[in-house]
Order: C-alpha cells, then sequence, then structure tokens
C-alpha cells in the first residue's frame, strides 16, 4: 500500500511540474493577465455605460499615453464590434493630454473593443465594452447667483466678480472635442466693449468649462464653479457674460459688467487775453486708480517686465502737447511726474486759437511686446480750446469780447470816429467793416 500512495505521489508531482512548465513555456498567463487589468486600471466598470446620453464622450486612456505635444497619443485604439451612431473623435482631456474618444450621435447600443497599450514597457491589452445610449432627458439649464449688472471703475479690483458661481445641469458626459473650452464645450463667453478685465491686459475673454465627472448618482449636474477672473479693469466700456454649451446660448446673459468712462478734468478757461499767463492743471477722475509718481512704475518693472511693486498696476503717464496755435502760447514748467495729474504755466503772446491735447498714456506694466501693447492699450485724451483775445477789441471794457462791443463800435462809426485801436480790418478807416469785423469776432467764439 505504501508503494501505491508513493507510485501516485510521483505520478502527481511529474503533472505538476508539467504544469509549470508548460505554464512557464506558455509566458505565465497569470502575469499577463494582471498586466491588462493595470492597462485598465483607471476605467470604470461596464454597468457606467448603461445609462448614457446622446450626445456623451467616453475616453479610454492608457497608461503613458499622454501627449503634451499636442498629437494624439499613441496606443489607444477603438473597433467598433456593433450598433450605430459611434464616431471616433479627437479629445482635449487636459491642457497638452490628448486621446481617442468614443462620441455617441444617436440612440441604442454598441460593443465596442478598446485597445491600449504602454509605450514604455511595451505591454497591451484589449477588453470590450458594451454601450447603452438613450435621449438627452432634459435640456440644459444655468443656475447663478451673479447680479444682474455690476458696475466698475478703471483700475478696480475684480474680486467682487469671484464672488458669484455659476452652474450647468443637464451636461453631457465627458471633455470636449477639440478643446475643453466654449464653444465646443461649455463656459461663459465675454464679450463686449470694455478693456479685457485683466491684470495689465484689455479685450474680451471666455472662461470655459466641462462636466468630465458625471456618474449614474450625479445624472449631469455640474458644481457650482467659482468665477475665476483678472485683477483690475482697465478699460471703459460694457461686458456682457453668456453661457455657452457646445456653440449654443444658453438662456440670456447672467451679468452686464460696466467699466465708466474716466474723465479728464482742467482749470482751462475758454477765452484768454493776449499777454495772460495760465497754471493750467489737469486730473484724470472717475477711476479708482491712486495718484502715484510715475517713477513707481518707471522704476518697478523688472527685468522680465513685469511691474513689481505693490501698488495697482494700472497707471499711465501724462503730456500736454500745442496741436495749433504754438505763435500765441508758450508751455514752461511742465510737471508731468504723476500718474493722475499734471500742472504747467501757459502764457499767451498773440491774439489766436490755441488747440492743446492732454493725453494720459497707458504704462505697459505687463510684459507685452511694446507694438502689441500700443495697439491695444486705452489712453483717455481730450482736446482744449482757448481763444486767445486781442484786448483792444473791448470796447466796453467789460473783461469779454460780446455784442455789447460791437453795439459800441458800431455807435463810434456812426459818430464819425477815427480812433485807430478801433480800425481792426487795419484800412485806415474805422467803417461799418470794422464793425462786421468784430460781430465775426463775437460769433466766431
Amino acid at each position: 500500500m505504501s508503494r501505491r500512495k508513493s507510485g501516485w505521489k510521483k505520478l502527481l508531482s511529474g503533472i505538476l511540474c508539467l504544469c509549470v512548465l508548460l505554464s512557464l513555456w506558455a509566458g505565465t498567463p497569470v502575469t499577463a493577465q494582471t498586466e491588462q487589468e493595470d492597462l485598465f486600471y483607471s476605467y470604470p466598470s461596464n454597468s457606467c455605460f448603461d445609462s448614457l446620453w446622446v450626445g456623451d464622450i467616453v475616453v479610454f486612456p492608457g497608461q503613458g499615453g499622454m501627449d503634451t505635444g499636442g498629437d494624439l497619443a499613441p496606443g489607444n485604439g477603438y473597433t467598433v464590434l456593433s450598433g450605430n451612431g459611434i464616431e471616433i473623435v479627437d479629445v482635449q482631456v487636459e491642457a497638452g493630454a490628448w486621446y481617442k474618444g468614443l462620441k455617441f450621435t444617436q440612440p441604442g447600443t454598441a460593443e465596442v473593443l478598446v485597445s491600449v497599450a504602454d509605450p514604455d514597457t511595451g505591454a497591451s491589452a484589449e477588453k470590450a465594452f458594451s454601450f447603452t445610449v438613450s435621449p438627452r432627458p432634459a435640456e440644459v439649464t444655468v443656475t447663478h447667483n451673479f447680479p444682474a449688472s455690476i458696475t466698475l471703475k478703471i483700475g478696480d479690483n475684480t474680486a467682487e466678480l469671484r464672488d458669484y458661481d455659476v452652474s450647468m445641469q443637464n451636461l453631457n458626459y465627458g471633455p470636449a472635442p477639440k478643446r475643453a473650452r466654449v464653444p465646443n464645450g461649455g463656459g461663459i463667453e465675454i464679450s463686449g466693449t470694455a478693456k479685457r478685465i485683466y491684470r495689465g491686459g484689455w479685450g474680451g475673454a471666455s472662461w470655459g468649462f466641462v462636466n468630465d465627472q458625471r456618474t449614474e448618482e450625479e445624472a449631469g449636474m455640474l458644481d457650482l464653479m467659482n468665477f475665476d477672473l483678472g485683477d483690475y479693469a482697465c478699460g471703459p466700456g460694457t461686458l456682457t457674460l453668456q453661457p455657452v454649451y457646445q456653440s449654443q446660448k444658453i438662456g440670456g446673459p447672467i451679468c452686464t459688467v460696466t467699466v465708466e468712462e474716466p474723465e479728464i478734468t482742467t482749470n482751462a478757461p475758454a477765452a484768454v487775453w493776449a499777454g495772460d499767463t495760465l497754471s493750467l492743471e489737469t486730473a484724470l477722475t472717475n477711476t479708482a486708480l491712486t495718484n502715484l509718481k510715475v517713477s513707481e512704475y518707471t522704476e518697478n518693472i523688472a527685468e522680465n517686465g513685469y511691474y513689481s511693486g505693490s501698488e495697482n498696476p494700472v497707471a499711465y503717464q501724462p503730456s500736454v502737447t500745442i496741436l495749433e496755435g504754438q505763435d500765441c502760447v508758450a508751455q514752461s514748467d511742465q510737471d508731468y511726474t504723476n500718474t493722475l495729474t499734471t500742472s504747467e504755466t501757459l502764457a499767451f503772446q498773440k491774439p489766436g486759437t490755441v488747440k492743446l491735447k492732454v493725453t494720459y498714456t497707458q504704462i505697459n506694466t505687463h510684459d507685452y511686446g511694446q507694438e502689441y501693447f500700443d495697439e491695444r492699450a486705452y489712453n483717455p485724451e481730450t482736446i482744449l480750446t482757448i481763444r486767445v483775445q486781442d484786448p483792444s477789441q473791448d470796447l466796453d471794457g467789460d473783461g469779454a469780447i460780446d455784442l455789447g462791443d460791437v453795439m459800441t463800435l458800431a455807435r463810434a462809426v456812426v459818430n464819425a470816429s477815427t480812433t485807430p485801436t478801433m480800425d481792426f480790418n487795419a484800412d485806415g478807416l474805422v467803417d461799418v467793416l470794422d464793425v462786421m469785423t468784430l460781430a465775426r469776432v463775437v460769433v466766431d467764439q
């Protein structure tokens, strides 16, 4: 009996050894199965695809499949085994991460063989998935807590806008094809005339988001999105915040942001006398800015081109230039060292018309190429027109040249006056032509 047991033991041992050898010769299928499962490490169970909607996108990335160069990731492929309404699309999952994905365009059932590969190890695997697709059960809707309108001034910090939230419901599963931002995905399209609400920037912009988190429990809900805008309002106008999903507007605008127009104020009079001097002052008002020295910015632009100081990064270099009447006025004591004010002395030398241009030129504080910056910067300006009057034309001595002086001259002509200072057309006579000359001066004022 013991010999029989010993024989059976030898036979069983031999069979086990043969199995081990066969297993080794076959490439250890247990280990291969483990590798296959590892390649599908992030894939959900098949039950997650039993309640897809038309328009849903499913992505099966492989290990190491991300391609930061913008090309499709290698090693992940699809073979449609059954079903219709399946498109293989290029999908950007996140910045620099592109994959192939499945987009379901009509209701029904389908089966797809998904193949993945690890380019680092050469391991590959295949797995069949089943999909059940239904029509979208509800339209996309938007909820938010934005007020209907918000008013800002140049230099206002936009932190207020980050206090509001917006949410889209009933979005499709998966990231959007091509881009994860509007118009292909979902987001807030921002358009209008205001300079961009961004640190030192300008123009409209869009903040995008898509729902790649829908599960059976979440049923297409998207968590509230916190609006993340820039730092400061940089130019006047309006911006409209419009929810958009897959190139379609969802409802109406949720908010209109108005950035108020600054105003340049001055103490320039409409008229002065030849021989007068004026201490001209200008100021850029109706902003949220602090009046600082221009040197605060010129001395704190770092080598990388960014303003490195602690003050608001919207700033201006003011100037006053003579456009017309250079022979009528002289500038002196110009002080353009402040960001929001100027001062200087104007000496009016002869009668005529003087036109001055007051400009507040935005300082490049954000490392933009100067030509690019100059094309887009907001530079408020105004034109000042000052009449330089001839004191001899104030015939009635009331400090103004007006109808009273015309009447005074007319009476002098009637009385045959020959006062040389009344010969305004310099023809050697005091007559009706001088009345007409003075009258034109009054009318043209």
